[in-house]
């Protein structure tokens, strides 16, 4: 009786080699020119939060200051919310037409929305259409802004060279918070030059159209990015390649084991980082508990 010959084991799948891009002063210039864009966004993002209690006074019903700084808090949430789909749509648009395309993409939308924030008229003005003005520029802020973030991270990694890859990716990650402190920097400033009545009354849009006419200058950094990413090598022709896909990854928990474990290493970064920007932001009077 014939004994069964043992199956061959199949050899592992190639692994895509990289190319890396060469450092070059234009590879540098648009690793500046992204992360310059991407403190700008944030800048905005944060001032926002920062000035939270004045935009409840200005854009909604003032008769319940309470419910109308409740109300401006939502609709910074309502940001949040939608910052995941505009990162999943613009990352299909990236891969498509490139990054350099989303991100100047994402850049002018931030701006439209900081100078429509900056010249919106007030409650007092227009009623309920402040309001919801309000939150329409807010939703298109964030969906510009999830596309911003992933398309940033995405690009900066494919820029850098093999052995400094996680240094020009932390550049990134350090723009978050260099643009939160540059609006904590403006808003002590505003707050402290003005008085409580004019920045109610205007003092406020300030940061917004600072942030308007920077994004000129970053628009004008961004129009000279490189398109150049890193490109894979196709692997050998393997006839036994279709075989492959019938065979079990034995590596799958271990992957979603280290994804997960990323996901909430970042989300609790995230978490403590907008709990220190939610505590800053100086209250007008009205709001502020009686001693």
């Amino acid at each position: 009786m014939a004994h069964p010959q043992p199956v061959p084991a199949l050899p592992a799948d190639p692994i895509p080699t990289t190319v890396a891009a060469p450092t070059t002063p234009g590879t540098r210039k648009s690793v500046v020119a992204s992360t310059v864009g991407n403190l700008l966004e944030w800048y905005e993002w944060s001032a926002y939060a920062v000035f939270a209690p004045f935009i409840a006074a200005a854009m909604f019903d003032n008769s319940d200051p309470v419910s109308a700084l409740l109300s401006t808090l939502a609709v910074f949430a309502v940001g949040f919310l939608v910052r995941p789909l505009g990162g999943i749509v613009f990352g299909r648009i990236a891969d498509r037409r490139g990054r350099k395309f989303v991100l100047i993409t994402t850049m002018l939308m931030m701006a439209a929305g900081s100078l429509a924030i900056g010249l919106l008229p007030t409650y007092a003005s227009i009623g309920a259409g402040a309001s919801a003005l309000l939150l329409l520029i807010r939703i298109v802020q964030g969906f510009a802004h999830g596309g911003e973030s992933a398309t940033a991270n995405s690009y900066i990694a494919e820029l850098a060279p093999p052995h400094r890859r996680g240094l020009w990716g932390s550049v990134v990650f350090a723009a978050i918070f260099g643009g939160s402190v540059i609006a904590y920097t403006i808003g002590g400033g505003v707050t402290t030059i003005l008085s409580e009545s004019a920045v109610a009354e205007w003092g406020w849009r300030i940061p917004f159209l600072i942030g308007a006419v920077f994004a000129v200058v970053v628009l004008y950094l961004r129009r000279n990015m490189c398109q150049c990413c890193r490109r894979y090598a196709a692997p050998p022709a393997d006839r036994s390649r279709r075989w492959r896909g019938l065979q079990p990854d034995r590596q799958l928990p271990e992957r979603v084991r280290c994804v997960g474990d990323c996901v909430v290493a970042v989300r609790c970064g995230t978490v403590s980082g907008w709990e220190e920007v939610g505590v800053w932001p100086p209250a007008p009077r009205e709001l502020r508990r009686p001693r």
